[in-house]
Formats: C-alpha cells, sequence, structure tokens
C-alpha cells in the first residue's frame, strides 16, 4: 500500500500464505477463514523482524468452480467480469465515500495496515459465469489512472495480450501507481482453479 512502510514485503506474505491455503478452499466460509490466517500472518511478521510495523496490502482474488466463481478482496483491488460486451466490478471498494479514485483516496479496510490487530470484514461473493467469461484481477494502480470504459474497450480489442494492453494503458497515462493486472479466461468444464 503506498506510504505504508515495507508493502512489498506484506504483499509476498500475502501471496504466498494465500498460495499455501487456497487448494483446501471451496465455500465462502473457507475463504473467510484463509484471509483471517493471512492476516494474522502479517501481523506475526510484523514484530518478528520479517516486516515492520503498520506494513499493509490489500488482496483481490477468485475461486473458479466449474461456472460458478467465488470473488472476494479486502481494500480497494478490484475483479471484474467479462461477459459478452458487458464488463462488470464484482468487489466492494473498501474506501471513503465521495472521494475520487484519480485524485488519491483513503482505504478503509486493508490486511495488515495498523500496528495492532483490527477485525477484517472479507467481501465475498458467489458469481455465475458465462463459459466465454472473463475475469479481470486488478490493483488500484489500473484503476485510478483508466476508466472502466478503457478497460473494457482494451480487453475486447486485446484478445491475444490483454493484460499487457491494460499494463500499457495505466503507464501511458501517467503510472502513478504500482499497476497489476490478471486476465483469466473461463472455459473451464470440472476442474477447479484458485487464483489470489
Amino acid at each position: 500500500m503506498g506510504g505504508h512502510d515495507a508493502g512489498d514485503v506484506a504483499s509476498r506474505i500475502a501471496v504466498e500464505a494465500s498460495a499455501e491455503l487456497i487448494g483446501r478452499t471451496s465455500s465462502e466460509a473457507d475463504i473467510h477463514h484463509m484471509l483471517m490466517i493471512v492476516n494474522s500472518r502479517l501481523f506475526e511478521a510484523m514484530y518478528s523482524g520479517e516486516g515492520r510495523p503498520g506494513m499493509g496490502t490489500t488482496i483481490v482474488g477468485v475461486l473458479l468452480v466449474g461456472s460458478e466463481a467465488l470473488v472476494f478482496n479486502i481494500g480497494d483491488s478490484r475483479a471484474y467480469s467479462l461477459q459478452g460486451e458487458r464488463l462488470q466490478q464484482l468487489t466492494h471498494d473498501d474506501s471513503l465515500t465521495g472521494q475520487s479514485r484519480r485524485s488519491g483516496h483513503a482505504i478503509t479496510q486493508s490486511l495488515g495496515g495498523t500496528t495492532s490487530r483490527r477485525p477484517i470484514h472479507p467481501h465475498i461473493e458467489k458469481v455465475t459465469l458465462h463459459r466465454d467469461a472473463t475475469i479481470l484481477l486488478c490493483s488500484d494502480g489500473l484503476t485510478d489512472m483508466i476508466a472502466d470504459e478503457t478497460i473494457l474497450d482494451i480487453l475486447l480489442r486485446n484478445k491475444d495480450q490483454p493484460a499487457q494492453g491494460l499494463l500499457s494503458a495505466a503507464l501511458d497515462a501517467g503510472g502513478r501507481d504500482n499497476v497489476t493486472a490478471v486476465v483469466i479466461g473461463h472455459e473451464v468444464k470440472h476442474e477447479d482453479q484458485r487464483t489470489t
């Protein structure tokens, strides 16, 4: 998170812990439990010498099971679905209402991010996907720089390398923050995919 020391450490811990735990998740309750553990590991790292007090990170992810997706987030990283030519935000932004994302904004919830542990309230949504749906997971470094209409246009025009197209557009627009974009094509029949 911008302005917080060791945000890169917090992000790495969150990704590693989620990757370890998500293989055992299959329900909203499992995802909630996983995020509680990830948050605990951040606070353990803060005071073990691995991180710094107050370090924090946002998180967004999706658990794909057949035609359903369990989408989750904490903070202002987002998930979108593209079904046909309709782009829909699937996540809830934890930010102060009325703030312009383009002029900077304060988030109201994160993993870590404080010196004392506070309760977290993950947002978890179950979504039914069409067979040809596309999922976009991204940080605010993307959505602060380019509008949803531009994201939609890039996803529709750039089928071969959509994430690269989104990254380039955000950087061309000024790239004031780290930019993360993961694009997942949904053509899953019987196997599960878990992504954070």
